[in-house]
């Protein structure tokens, strides 16, 4: 297996470090900063992705904002909050299985992959669901981080254990949201999350490399490469269909989004490299769709505009981005955490005393720590069958994916914030070209809120703010709250909703769907319709964006085209 990879071979204490996370999405040898336009219309809109400002004035057509995504052996799952969360995807493995008539996809019978994929570290096992979790595989999941608090009684201030109390009353516990019987459940959560027993970064680079390390000439990376094009060959034979043999690549050309190190669009120096079996794209929910349709894969119109021949008209390529819909209140509390005491998120341990804390004692402490206190499940809707509301807090400071992000989020000590995340919004955007060259800029449009059901998903968003203010005004806590400071006591959540809403999940643009459906990419096989021996297997191969977190759900169906690779090889009788 060969392995073409954008970005470099990066691990460090940005990617290790599980409080790092966020220093990860601004570190320029990993960033990948795409430029999302928010709304279609003229209007009023603040919002912040990356480190852009982005305003739509009267005077503007269109606001653009930055979404970051990560290149590096492992992609995204290097910069990723960790939070390990496959609750909510009920309705969408089900879907599937119904829509492919196939008893394999549903939620049931997709636990297994994960269980084959999760090696649970927890000290005390989930014992009444232990059958649905696994402890051999290679995505370790803790709630170490948790336990790891116990052993620092210095930091359990009054007002941690006043939070987590009062949210304790609230609703009843959920006791583990992974199992089957526990999705669809409403009440309060502690999440998981993929950290390691070494408390660093359980990742997709932790498993690449551990295969490569036993397997070293059955699995290579070509790195600081960009994959230009799908190699097709026409059919000889009437009937038959193209094939898929290999991607042509661009070594050292550097994506557009690649702030780190992109010099201008450059006349790219290509090498062929040839596939035995077949060409998997896992690019994104990004640069999958770019690829197929600079390889003449997508609708025709499109690709015409821009000179590009048909070979598969598949118009569904680029379409159906969907993404979660989040939104943040935050207080100011009385006092500040002693979490973060000392603590100045550096990558040198002379300047960073908890860094050098953190290497010395084992990783035992804060750094250690993914900044979720708790979390709880609600329906916007008391008519849903299931929650589709996942409200988690977290003692810093979090506006969205806002200009410097990273300092910002652990600047402010006495800083709580609650984030309001909507499943299964309505909205619908699309991914299209803005020319032939692998380094033109893409053109990426979220169309929020424009959907039927856009006002139902605002009035969501803002009644899970209004629950949040009276959380914050319940009896348990107030004391310990100084203000609100974002939006403001003052401020319409309405307007806040509308103005600083924002996602970080995009998918869903290379979707799986019957062959009767035009705008469906891929078979149940994640195989591409209309071409032999291509596949596109990562977040945009979803039919709709599943449940509340997206990252373990879509290791377990990276995990089911596997086995279908596998089979398709075994009968095709090739070595």
């Amino acid at each position: 297996v060969l392995v073409v990879e954008a970005g470099d071979d990066v691990w460090k204490y940005n990617t290790s470090i599980p409080a790092f996370w966020p220093r990860a999405t601004e570190d320029p040898q990993l960033e990948l900063a795409y430029d999302v336009v928010e709304y279609s219309t003229p209007g009023s809109r603040v919002a912040w992705f990356g480190r852009s400002l982005c305003a739509l004035e009267a005077q503007v057509d269109m606001a653009s904002c930055r979404y970051p995504r990560s290149r590096g052996i492992g992609g995204s799952t290097l910069h990723n909050a960790m939070i390990n969360v496959i609750g909510g995807t009920k309705a969408d493995f089900d879907s599937v299985s119904t829509m492919f008539d196939d008893p394999s996809w549903t939620r049931t019978n997709m636990q297994s992959y994960y269980k084959k994929i999760e090696h649970n570290e927890d000290l005390i096992p989930p014992l009444l669901t232990a059958g649905d979790h696994g402890f051999d595989g290679w995505l370790e999941t803790s709630s170490l981080p948790y336990l790891d608090l116990l052993n620092h009684l210095d930091i359990l201030d009054p007002q941690l254990i006043a939070l987590v109390s009062a949210l304790a009353l609230t609703a009843p516990p959920i006791l583990d949201l992974n199992s089957v019987s526990g999705d669809g459940s409403a009440g309060l959560l502690f999440p998981s999350f993929t950290i390691n027993s070494t408390r660093e970064r359980s990742s997709v680079y932790a498993r690449l490399k551990s295969v490569q390390r036993v397997n070293e000439p059955k699995l290579q990376f070509i790195t600081d490469t960009l994959a230009t094009r799908v190699l097709l060959c026409q059919p000889a034979a009437s009937g038959s269909q193209p094939k898929a043999y290999g991607v042509e690549i661009a070594p050292g050309a550097a994506l557009p989004v690649a702030l780190g190190n992109f010099a201008g669009k450059q006349n790219l120096a290509v090498q062929n490299v040839y596939a035995k079996r077949e060409v998997i794209l896992s690019a994104g929910v990004f640069q999958s769709p770019q690829l197929l349709m600079l390889s003449g894969i997508g609708k025709t119109t499109q690709l015409a505009e821009f000179g590009i021949d048909t070979v598969v008209d598949l118009p569904g390529v680029g379409a159906n981005l969907q993404d979660h819909d989040e939104i943040t209140i935050i207080w100011n509390l009385t006092q500040k955490f002693k979490f973060f005491d000392g603590c100045t998120f550096q990558s040198n341990r002379s300047t960073d005393p908890c860094l050098a804390d953190w290497l010395d004692s084992g990783h035992h402490n804060i750094y250690s720590f993914d900044p979720v206190l708790n979390a709880f499940l609600t329906t916007s809707d008391p008519g849903l069958s299931a929650p589709n509301m996942f409200t988690y807090l977290s003692p810093v400071c979090v506006k969205g994916i806002v200009p410097n992000f990273a300092e910002d989020a652990y600047s402010h000590p006495n800083a709580l914030s609650a984030i309001v995340l909507l499943a299964h919004p309505s909205s619908r955007g699309s991914v299209t070209l803005t020319g032939p060259h692998p380094q033109d800029p893409l053109s990426i449009h979220k169309r929020h809120f424009e959907a039927p059901g856009g006002d139902a998903d605002i009035r969501a968003l803002v009644g899970g703010l209004e629950a949040m203010r009276k959380f914050a005004s319940s009896s348990l806590i107030s004391g310990f709250i100084d203000k609100e400071i974002f939006p403001g006591p003052n401020v319409s959540l309405r307007d806040h909703v509308l103005q600083h809403v924002f996602g970080h999940h995009l998918c869903c643009t290379n979707k799986m769907g019957v062959k009767d459906d035009k705008m469906a990419v891929l078979d149940g096989d994640f195989r591409v319709y209309g071409v032999d021996a291509l596949r596109v297997v990562d977040l945009s191969s979803w039919a709709d964006v599943p449940g509340f977190f997206v990252t373990t759900p879509t290791y377990m169906i990276s995990e089911k085209a596997a086995d279908s690779i596998m089979n398709d090889a075994r009968s095709s009788g090739r070595p």
